[in-house]
């Protein structure tokens, strides 16, 4: 690239991030909300690397049972506090936030006790007497998490992201560094829980610092009535939400030992990395989505901007992970983690595809039709519901990610065959999109078939040379998708 063609960039980069415009708040929204996010997860990698070599995998294996189980109830009662308030044109009037304020906090607090009351009989489900402490200590963050101040909400919704990575990623910050702190003196899986733990007391009172709100008693019909029609158009997307991404937890701590519930837990968080990064895209585009939900071209058009963008810069990511999958997990975890190197990949695959699908679901948020995205989760989770038990017991862990893989290709097919008649997207150049990324990709496998029979007595060194490989096609993909003028109009649509 020439001088002028760098100055060009950097000027549309300091117009975007100085203006007061959609694409403006969206680019600036993109920046903190991934400066945020990369440095949390980053501090969670750093936190794993270091808890595998302290903790045994049982222990892991413990405390994903603790925290499929915390989800579950939670996602039970779920009612969209947050999606409702930046949906809603008045969602940052006072009486509509006192409404949504006291559901939260009634729905916390009726959740926990009924959440420590079956302690036990989970416990007793699981054969495991520790798990009724461990669980009811967990359950309190469903109490902190229901108090947490609605103005938060309306932050992300004015597209305030600084505050909004203040009180949520700040909060995620001191939760890791607390954990690795405790893993020390407590070496065991009250370290983890009570590192849960100072993560939601932790966003619970930055919330307040960084964004006041003192609930009132004064609330409005027609804004009580908006919460209520969303919550209905919300009910049960959690529910399918949580049993899609936990049923596997679930079963394997059933069918498997602890041991091998650790494993797969651990494969599981590092796989799901891109998931974490994903909610820069939930985050800034439904409420950039919202703004514009009247304009389906618009919306089509963002949604091939950051489809192509994922596809091109995650299909590259894909490939190293096939291919050094398991130098990958011997580095960061230990040796022993390498077992679960083919479930690594599978469950990589199926985290990059639910990325791809996230546009068009915070689409469908943002235009006031939860329900539709709802059919579609549904349809995976029964999926899901058929297909993992029969997988697990025959192929293990394996089987487990093989079918969460196979149940998000079916949902994700229907989502995008049903965006295709609400908004008109054109299928055909959606699927182009996959199939150039793919072509991409490629250049990666051709570099391994090169580079392996001479690198397979150095395997640290082989996968400092995948890192490499990816990067350059990470980069080369990164050119051709900007020299379609893709990237540099993701944030310049008016």
């Amino acid at each position: 690239m020439n001088r002028n063609g760098s100055v060009s960039i950097l000027n549309k980069i300091a117009i975007l991030h100085g203006g007061d415009s959609l694409r403006s708040k969206s680019f600036r929204g993109t920046v903190w909300m991934s400066g945020g996010n990369g440095l949390e997860q980053g501090l969670r990698l750093i936190r794993n690397m270091i808890l595998t070599r302290l903790l045994a995998p049982d222990v892991f294996g413990i405390m994903a049972i603790v925290l499929a189980i915390n989800l579950a109830f939670q996602s039970f009662t779920e009612i969209g506090i947050k999606q409702s308030i930046i949906q809603n044109p008045k969602g940052h009037e006072r009486d509509y936030l006192n409404g949504a304020w006291w559901f939260s906090f009634i729905r916390g607090a009726g959740l926990y006790y009924l959440a420590y009351s079956g302690a036990p009989w989970i416990a007793e489900f699981y054969n495991n007497p520790e798990l009724t402490p461990l669980l009811r200590i967990a359950f309190l963050s469903i109490i902190f998490n229901g108090l947490l101040s609605p103005m938060a909400y309306v932050a992300l919704k004015r597209m305030d992201f600084k505050r909004w990575v203040g009180v949520y990623h700040s909060g995620g910050v001191l939760g890791v560094l607390s954990t690795i702190c405790l893993a020390f003196v407590i070496p065991n899986v009250w370290a983890l829980v009570t590192g849960f733990i100072v993560e939601a007391v932790s966003r619970f009172i930055l919330s307040y610092l960084i964004c006041p709100f003192r609930p009132g008693l004064n609330f409005a019909r027609n804004h009580l009535k908006a919460l209520f029609n969303y919550a209905r158009g919300m009910l049960g997307l959690p529910i399918l939400t949580f049993i899609f991404l936990r049923t596997d937890i679930f079963v394997i701590g059933k069918l498997c030992s602890a041991s091998e519930v650790g494993f797969y837990s651990m494969a599981l968080s590092l796989a799901q990395i891109p998931i974490q990064f994903s909610t820069v895209i939930t985050e800034v585009m439904m409420p950039a989505f919202s703004e514009m939900q009247k304009n389906f071209q618009r919306i089509n058009q963002s949604i091939y901007k950051i489809t192509s963008a994922i596809a091109f810069l995650g299909f590259p990511g894909l490939v190293f992970v096939i291919l050094y999958g398991k130098n990958l997990l011997s580095l960061v975890y230990g040796t022993q983690y390498a077992t679960v190197a083919i479930p690594f990949a599978i469950i990589f695959t199926t985290a990059l595809f639910r990325v791809c699908s996230m546009p068009i679901a915070s689409v469908y948020l943002a235009i006031g039709r939860p329900e539709l995205h709802r059919l579609f989760v549904g349809i995976r989770t029964i999926m899901i519901i058929i297909f993992i038990y029969p997988f697990v017991n025959k192929f293990g862990l394996t089987g487990a990610a093989a079918a969460g893989l196979f149940s998000m290709f079916i949902g994700y097919f229907f989502q995008v065959s049903k965006i295709g008649k609400i908004t008109n997207l054109n299928l055909r150049r959606y699927g182009l999109i996959f199939l150039q990324a793919a072509g991409v990709s490629l250049l990666g496998i051709i570099a391994w078939m090169i580079l392996n029979p001479f690198l397979l007595s150095l395997p640290l060194f082989g996968l400092f040379t995948g890192m490499v490989t990816s990067l350059v096609i990470t980069y080369i993909a990164f050119r051709l998708f900007y020299g379609t003028g893709k990237i540099s109009t993701i944030f310049t649509t008016e």
